[in-house]
């Protein structure tokens, strides 16, 4: 009977660590088929084996986040194309699906586009596209590479939720959130400046009163009389200021693109020069 007894839990110890061996294996393989999944394309050698690494981590972190396809590269050249037409082109050929959207860099042509498919064309207006541009082009212009995709893939976070919550970027959008925090902040700073500095001025002032026996000592010794009054123009100042111009877009580098790639998927994006 104890033989039996032992061989029981001799079998069940077995059988409860060939389960956790192969939910382990399961596991691992799981982790090894998300960690082979690669985001970052640097044929044109702009990043380090770190910078790639993290890089594609955080791809595929914002990626999973949204269930959006996020793709970063370099290229040598666009052979001939716009940047977000090459862009497009090029996410396509990855085959990671319909929604989806990259940002893709030339060097030697100082150039860099952006391409977004599917549900990106929703989440991407136009004024979007000039806030990536905003974004990134400065990075890029200083060789600051990564920086520069690091940023673009947390502006699309940013934008990837407005859009899933059914309000996609606009400026309006931050214009007015802009406004509403100033607004505030100046509300603030006044209501302080009230509530500290004035009470504390009066306090100074009414230190020198002091309690007088009659009215006596406020009427003036030798009253109060107007003899001759006259109104004298003395000058006048005008003040020019002058309308800021608006930069077109096409002088800042950017260019809005979008239409049909090669093979005839529509997208939409843009091409900007650093």
């Amino acid at each position: 009977m104890m033989n039996m007894r032992r061989k029981g839990l001799k079998w069940l110890q077995r059988f409860v660590a060939a389960t956790f061996l192969g939910l382990s294996f399961s596991f691992a393989a799981t982790g090894s088929a998300v960690a082979d999944v690669n985001r970052v394309f640097d044929e044109d050698n702009l990043l380090s084996t770190t910078q790639r690494a993290t890089l594609n981590a955080k791809l595929s972190e914002i990626s999973a986040k949204h269930d959006f396809e996020l793709v970063a590269a370099s290229v040598a050249t666009l052979g001939g194309k716009s940047a977000d037409l090459a862009a497009s082109d090029f996410y396509e050929a990855t085959d990671f699906g319909a929604d989806g959207a990259i940002l893709i860099i030339s060097l030697s042509e100082r150039e860099f586009g952006f391409a977004a498919h599917g549900f990106g064309m929703y989440a991407c207006t136009l004024d979007c596209e000039q806030l990536l541009f905003d974004t990134v082009q400065p990075f890029l212009s200083d060789g600051r590479y990564f920086d520069g995709y690091v940023a673009w893939v947390d502006a699309m976070d940013r934008m990837l939720g407005l859009a899933r919550e059914g309000t996609p970027w606009s400026k309006a959008q931050q214009d007015k959130e802009e406004m509403t925090t100033v607004g505030y902040v100046i509300s603030l700073i006044t209501g302080a400046i009230t509530a500290i500095f004035i009470p504390s001025r009066w306090r100074s002032q009414l230190k020198s009163v002091k309690p007088q026996p009659s009215a006596d000592f406020y009427a003036s010794k030798n009253g109060f009389q107007v003899l001759n009054h006259a109104d004298t123009f003395i000058n006048r100042t005008v003040a020019k200021i002058p309308i800021p111009k608006q930069t077109s877009s096409s002088s800042s580098g950017f260019s809005s693109g979008g239409g049909f790639n090669s093979s005839g998927t529509s997208y939409s994006g843009f091409s900007g020069k650093f």
